[in-house]
């Protein structure tokens, strides 16, 4: 019997949702314990910070290595090995909150942060080699609003554990390594397709890799903007989780609105962020990226503007960033369609690790600037102004970038083509 490309699609699309569920979830329940950690300690050291970055730095020591790794071995066996380690993840994540070991805690975030460093290229890679060049936009766009609907689901089961004493925590990720066993059988169901480079040599050398991966990048016209350009949508999503952490706590000080409220909030964020990647699809379709990707970006500077400038109130900078994350969702796809199709097919999976080490790069730096912000005696909403200058000259470049590049879709390699 033939293999079944679409059903294939759909069991990584489902198996990579759980991930990010689970991911979403355990990250946001550590970053709200450490926001507790420092209010009880009543030390200007930001704890939530320091979490966030213990959770990205594996993405940019390994990006790299997994990236060539999703080219040397089958792409399917990557995501079920990625998903193997999921579980033993969140069994260590339930111990270490059984115990309240703060710094264990860490321990497997960081691992966690491992494990879906491991899981993104090729995730990433598979999906040009299980649709056609025509289905591409709509195929990233569905992974990516599902990735939104694990966020979203995760973000608000982290609210509901805020209710539990912390000795009852253990239960959330307890669940999650269930969930992640799920997640392997469902990954099973992908069905085999050959290695893209058998041959590629791995090495772990981050730096160096970090070097090679931006020389990678750039050798492809338009592609190294497209990589900067997705990698500062995660940038402004990193600073304005932990902005928006800090502020919800002061609103709960203040009781203008309760945390587990807020934190349900920010979990809706992301459904104006999908309700953007769902409206994407057309235009990159049709290749209108030149015009709707710059302008998008430089709408969503305004309106982080107008969050940093207006005296903080729980509905007005809700509403604010609900538009913001609708028009970041609208560029972020067409520059991801175009991070696919610009690379050789060979390189994919490198060039899809080069992107995630760039994503991470810069959501690594968000940690740092909220902790300099902290530091400095920054308010939490000062975060939103420097994130508006940032996509404001972000969008200049994506606007000159784009309209110099030529499309070069690309597809899987010679000696692969999807079954049907």
């Amino acid at each position: 019997m033939k293999a079944d490309p679409r059903r294939s699609y759909r069991a990584l699309v489902a198996a990579q949702f759980l991930t990010v569920l689970n991911d979403s979830a355990y990250k946001q329940i550590v970053l709200l314990w450490s926001v507790d950690r420092m209010a009880a300690a009543g030390t200007s050291r930001d704890f939530q910070a320091e979490a966030a970055f213990v959770f990205g730095l594996p993405f940019v020591l390994c990006a790299a290595f997994f990236g060539d790794l999703a080219d040397r071995w089958p792409k399917p066996r990557v995501v079920r090995r990625a998903k193997l380690l999921e579980i033993g993840v969140m069994a260590l994540a339930a111990l270490a909150l059984q115990q309240q070991a703060f710094y264990l805690a860490w321990t497997a975030l960081a691992l966690m942060g491992a494990q879906s460093a491991m899981l993104g290229p090729a995730k990433y890679g598979l999906v040009p080699e299980l649709v056609g060049p025509r289905e591409l936009p709509a195929a990233n766009s569905w992974l990516q609003l599902f990735v939104v609907a694990g966020i979203l689901l995760g973000i608000g089961g982290a609210g509901f554990s805020q209710a539990l004493p912390l000795e009852r925590r253990w239960l959330f990720p307890a669940g999650f390594a269930l969930l992640a066993a799920a997640g392997w059988i469902l990954a099973r169901g992908i069905h085999e397709v050959p290695a893209a480079d058998p041959g590629r040599r791995l090495r772990f050398d981050p730096l160096g890799r970090l070097r090679d991966s931006w020389r990678l990048v750039r050798s492809r016209p338009g592609l190294g903007s497209a990589v900067l350009g997705h990698g500062l949508f995660w940038f402004a999503g990193a600073l304005v989780t932990l902005a928006w952490n800090e502020i919800g706590h002061a609103f709960d000080r203040d009781g203008r609105i309760g945390l587990e409220a807020w934190t349900l909030r920010l979990a809706a964020l992301t459904l104006s962020g999908a309700a953007g990647y769902l409206a994407s699809i057309p235009v990159a379709r049709r290749g209108w990226e030149e015009g709707l990707v710059p302008a998008s970006a430089a709408l969503t500077a305004l309106l982080f503007l107008a969050a940093g400038l207006l005296p903080p109130a729980p509905d007005r900078l809700f509403l604010l960033l609900l538009a913001a994350n609708f028009f970041a969702g609208l560029f972020v796809i067409p520059l991801k369609t175009r991070i696919q199709r610009l690379p050789d097919p060979r390189d994919l999976g490198r060039t899809l690790g080069a992107s995630q080490l760039c994503d991470w790069v810069l959501i690594l730096g968000a940690s740092v600037v909220k902790w300099l912000l902290t530091a400095a005696g920054a308010a939490p909403e000062d975060s939103f102004l420097l994130l508006a200058a940032v996509l404001a000259a972000a969008a200049l470049l994506l606007r000159q970038s784009l309209a110099a590049a030529p499309e070069a879709p690309s597809g899987p390699p010679p000696d692969h083509q999807p079954q049907s």
